[in-house]
């Protein structure tokens, strides 16, 4: 895990430092709320009842142009959530929920494409890091996928607002392998302001 993340670290620094040569990388700021799902593990019978609530996050955005309309785009995000947990019915137990906090801080490596003035699709991976202190939940480290679309519309000379629905797949390939049961997906709005 030290690898990757240091590999990745690696090639970001190099990355900017090459787009600074160049002066073309861009910077932004984001923020955005929506729902949160749990995909389980098929297989468990009799286990407690997942639900999760509505999510924010916020992040700094780093972009560099590849190609024409074509951008490389990542960043830090900061992923926040609360996760009920119902347990099964059984006589003489207590059926009150229990509520969790659930923190993740991932690093999106995506591509952007600008296939008009206006309008963009972006994808690629996710690298999370799960900083929950007792979510009872899987642990989310690991490596998972985002997508989405949206509009960017220019408003001062050097600024530009762009909104965009997301989905982002938490947990694809989990860096702890024993703690394989629940993966994390979200999907909201995102509203980020670009220089």
């Amino acid at each position: 895990m030290t690898k990757i993340f240091a590999t990745f670290i690696l090639v970001f620094i190099t990355l900017n430092l090459f787009s600074q040569e160049i002066n073309k990388n861009s910077y932004g700021i984001s923020i955005g709320a929506g729902e949160t799902g749990i995909s389980t593990k098929e297989g468990i019978i009799g286990g407690p009842g997942y639900s999760a609530l509505p999510n924010i996050e916020a992040g700094l955005n780093y972009y560099h142009p590849l190609i024409k309309k074509v951008y490389f785009e990542s960043g830090l995000y900061w992923h926040y959530n609360k996760i009920k947990i119902t347990p099964n019915f059984y006589p003489g137990i207590d059926l009150t929920p229990k509520y969790y906090n659930c923190n993740l801080l991932y690093v999106p490596l995506n591509l952007k494409v600008m296939f008009s003035k206006y309008f963009f699709i972006y994808g690629g991976f996710l690298f999370n890091a799960d900083i929950s202190q007792n979510s009872y939940i899987s642990n989310q480290t690991g490596i998972g996928t985002d997508f989405g679309f949206g509009v960017e519309i220019p408003v001062l000379k050097h600024y530009s607002i762009s909104i965009s629905p997301y989905v982002n797949i938490n947990g694809l390939y989990k860096f702890n392998r024993q703690d394989l049961n629940e993966s994390l997906i979200s999907d909201g709005i995102r509203i980020t302001i670009k220089k």
